[in-house]
């Protein structure tokens, strides 16, 4: 008859991958004092498992060996071992736990939905894959999107990655480009690796006014009354969705300085348009304007066309007066419509008592700087007593106009006064100069007087005579008036007045911000009310520049409305003012959105074991203004070091010191600036030893240098503090307290140092996490001739296990009392 077998010894484990355990035994023992039986199967339990393994003779005549397969990652097992034979089961061994190592996750992101929040943002949620398929601790999850087209092409290989925490169910894709189909997967990963790819979700982000406006705008001339006008599309990524219409804004530039800018409005479907009716040799500013569903885009860049030149219309005005018995004199203003740059005038005279043709005299044009001015021409030469006409006609390039009105005159030898100048408006600017020429003639000559709102007008500052001409210096608003211009003989009288006008340069328009963006400021360019005195703007420039590190002023042309500025620095402060063409506006402070990177709040995004530590580079964030480069410096145990690291993954530090305190100095920076923190963790203590103080070599943040003095002034005051009250008890009776100490008295309940070294505990397993603090207190009577009383405190982590859930036995305090 066959003996039970014999108590295996501790097995010893061996884990092969992931999913299967070796078994190893040292030899195996019969029950003493019994005959050895034969060993036929090994019985183990692992968790709900039961298996029954035939004995391996493959490891020798004394030793057995499995494997077993089929076991989860990352999961714990309890192990115990059997050996079996015809007469039955030997004991088991004592429980072995293990814990398989960790593999990839297997399972994709469930219910994973993207949504388009705003034109140029997705919003993708999911749920976190099967508990059984995470073969680990998940650490987070990695999101990747691309552009796709409709007809399926993708752009994957250059796929842009973000990261997201384990506990995350959601992040914001931003900094998309509007209207366009992007594809999106998650994934999760775990200290092992990478998990599958979840299939690709696709959706279109939004529409939005487009950014940009049409470029390569140009024009050309297809006649003095029309322009032919061309564009391109803005930029595809400015354009916002698809282009629906443009609009396009012409205004003439050379109008009426006392009238307001009339700006015209043309819709176009395509991208080129004819604009006609326009003034002859005139200029006119064109821009263009895209539109698409979501609303109106900015206006583009300014490009100024003037039209073709044409005959000019007939010359404003035409006067004749006599000079004397054989002279006259001939005067006339500019035609109202040039129509060209003026080249000459044609002078035609004719006497009307005979029956010859009328006379022709070139006259050149009379400009004052870049305006042309009235003309006036002698006639000498004439015969006594004569009636003679005249009139004139303007040429240009392209050939003379029409003729102004026909004027009649006698030669006399009394001739009445008469002016030849023309009143009119008169427009100056306030500090400048004004001068108002006032020519006479009459037989004799006559005499000449001011007037300045019907009374006269005396030559003194700021008014002074300069010839034929009233000179006003330092103009005023308060000059602002009517000026007459009287000129008498004994013969006759005249006059002519002008309109005086003064006026200050525009109203700087106001700014205002519309709305930040990381690389874009869209601003509201606000024009002021008008107001009395200042002249009408013809057009507006906004002025910006960086702010730090101050950059130079950029000028762009603006109309009323919003303005974008574009390519700006994310998340930095810029100036910005605008202007009318005279003084600059009130400067307002601006901000693109974004920052610096955003540092995680505290130590969770690093996970130590006894000689590695794992970064969580996803749990930084870029502060809303893209790539993030990222460098760790760390020292501890006596070694530094330093690495560059991407951001958006995993990064593992290896070579470390069991049980050693390590600080890390983590200092992140993007375009609009840099962060740094400085974190601490301990590697995990080997069994038997205790952690190490950090070192920490590089310098210590503003932070802790200002609690360092705090502490340091706290201490230095609180000394003071006691010298005083010690010296001041010296001072006084002289007493001195006797102090009791526990050598000369002992009693019971004090603390006593053991005279043997006190066990160390044994080390908790690995895989325990779960702490179970509790203290025991254990308090005697007073203490003979002393108020105070004494108690023992045994404070104790244990690790939660099942034979172990109680504090251990106290023995009571003080028997005999």
């Amino acid at each position: 008859m066959e003996e039970k077998s014999g108590l295996f010894a501790e097995a010893s484990l061996s884990l092969e991958g992931s999913c299967c355990l070796q078994i190893r035994d040292p030899p195996i023992k019969a029950a003493e004092g019994s005959r050895r039986g034969l060993v036929r199967n090994l019985i183990l339990f692992s968790k709900y498992i039961l298996l029954l393994l035939s004995h391996n003779s493959t490891e020798g005549p004394s030793r057995a060996g499995a494997s077993v397969a089929g076991l989860s990652p990352d999961t714990r097992y309890v192990l115990r071992l059997a050996a079996f034979n015809d007469v039955g089961a030997s004991p088991y061994t004592t429980p072995l736990h293990f814990t398989t190592r960790e593999e990839a996750p297997g399972g994709v992101p469930r219910d994973i939905t993207v949504r388009a929040l705003r034109a140029r943002e997705l919003q993708v949620t999911w749920q976190p894959p099967p508990r059984e398929t995470w073969h680990g601790i998940l650490l987070g999850y990695t999101i990747r999107w691309w552009e796709a087209s409709e007809e399926g092409k993708s752009a994957i290989d250059t796929a842009s990655e973000s990261g997201a925490s384990a506990d995350a169910t959601s992040t914001t894709l931003r900094g998309l480009k509007a209207a366009t189909r992007y594809g999106v997967t998650v994934r999760t990963y775990n200290a092992a690796g990478t998990g599958p790819l979840s299939p690709p979700h696709y959706r279109h982000t939004l529409e939005s006014p487009p950014t940009g406006g049409p470029e390569e705008l140009s024009c050309t001339s297809s006649s003095s009354t029309s322009l032919r006008v061309s564009w391109r599309p803005p930029n595809p990524d400015a354009r916002g969705g698809q282009i629906t219409h443009y609009t396009l804004q012409y205004t003439r530039r050379d109008s009426d300085p006392l009238q307001l800018t009339q700006d015209a409005h043309l819709r176009v479907q395509g991208e080129e348009a004819t604009v006609s009716r326009l003034t002859s040799y005139a200029e006119y500013e064109i821009r263009v304007r895209a539109h698409n569903a979501a609303g109106d885009g900015p206006l583009s860049a300014p490009q100024v066309c003037k039209t073709d030149e044409d005959v000019p219309s007939a010359p404003g005005g035409m006067k004749l007066i006599a000079l004397s018995e054989r002279s006259l004199r001939a005067s006339w203003l500019p035609p109202l419509e040039p129509n060209g740059r003026l080249t000459h005038y044609s002078l035609y005279v004719k006497d009307l008592s005979g029956s010859q043709e009328a006379n022709v005299t070139r006259v050149n044009a009379c400009t004052d700087g870049e305006s042309t001015v009235e003309c006036m021409k002698p006639l000498r030469g004439l015969r006594a007593g004569r009636t003679y006409e005249a009139w004139v006609r303007a040429a240009t390039a392209v050939g003379e106009g029409p003729p102004s009105a026909v004027i009649a005159c006698q030669t006399s030898a009394l001739a009445p006064a008469r002016i030849s100048s023309f009143g009119g408006v008169a427009v100056g600017a306030a500090g400048g100069s004004l001068s108002l020429r006032c020519v006479v003639g009459g037989v004799p000559p006559p005499a000449k007087r001011w007037l300045r709102g019907g009374s006269p007008l005396h030559p003194r500052t700021p008014f002074h005579l300069d010839g034929d001409a009233l000179l006003i210096r330092n103009l005023e608003l308060s000059h602002a008036d009517n000026y007459t211009c009287v000129a008498e003989n004994p013969h006759g009288s005249d006059s002519v007045t002008w309109r005086v006008y003064v006026l200050r340069p525009p109203i700087p328009p106001g700014l205002a911000l519309l709305e930040a963006r990381s690389r874009e400021l869209e601003l509201e360019l606000r024009p002021a009310l008008r107001a009395q005195g200042h002249a009408l703007p013809k057009a507006y420039t906004l002025h910006w520049r960086l702010s730090a590190p101050e950059g130079e002023w950029r000028i762009q042309a603006a109309s009323p409305g919003p303005v974008t500025l574009t390519g700006l620095r994310c998340g930095s402060a810029y100036r910005a003012y605008g202007s009318a063409g005279g003084a600059p506006g009130a400067e307002i402070s601006i901000r693109t959105s974004g920052g610096p990177p955003t540092a995680p709040p505290d130590t969770r995004w690093i996970r130590a074991n006894a000689t590695h530590a794992r970064f969580d580079t996803s749990m930084w964030s870029d502060g809303g203004c893209g790539p993030v480069a990222l460098k760790l410096e760390w020292a501890g145990s006596g070694v530094a070091g330093a690495r560059d690291v991407p951001v958006g993954g995993e990064v593992i530090l290896g070579g470390l010191t069991p049980g050693s305190r390590y600080r890390v100095a983590a200092r992140a920076s993007n375009e609009a600036g840099w962060t740094r923190e400085v974190y601490e963790f301990t590697t995990t203590p080997a069994e038997g030893s205790y952690a190490e103080e950090v070192d920490a070599p590089f310098p210590a943040t503003a932070g802790e240098l200002a609690l360092l003095l705090a502490l340091c002034a706290a201490l230095s005051l609180a000394a003071l503090t006691i010298l005083a009250i010690l010296l001041r008890r010296k001072r006084s009776d002289g007493a001195v307290a006797r102090v009791i100490t526990s050598g000369d008295k002992p009693g019971c309940g004090t603390y006593r140092p053991p005279p043997h070294p006190t066990p160390k505990l044994p080390p908790d397993p690995p895989d325990v996490y779960e702490i179970s603090p509790y203290a025991t207190f254990a308090g005697g009577d007073a203490l003979a001739g002393s108020g105070s009383r004494a108690y023992t405190l045994q404070l104790r982590a244990l690790a939660r296990h099942e034979d172990d859930a109680a504090p251990p036995a106290h023995p009571p305090c003080c028997d005999g009392q």
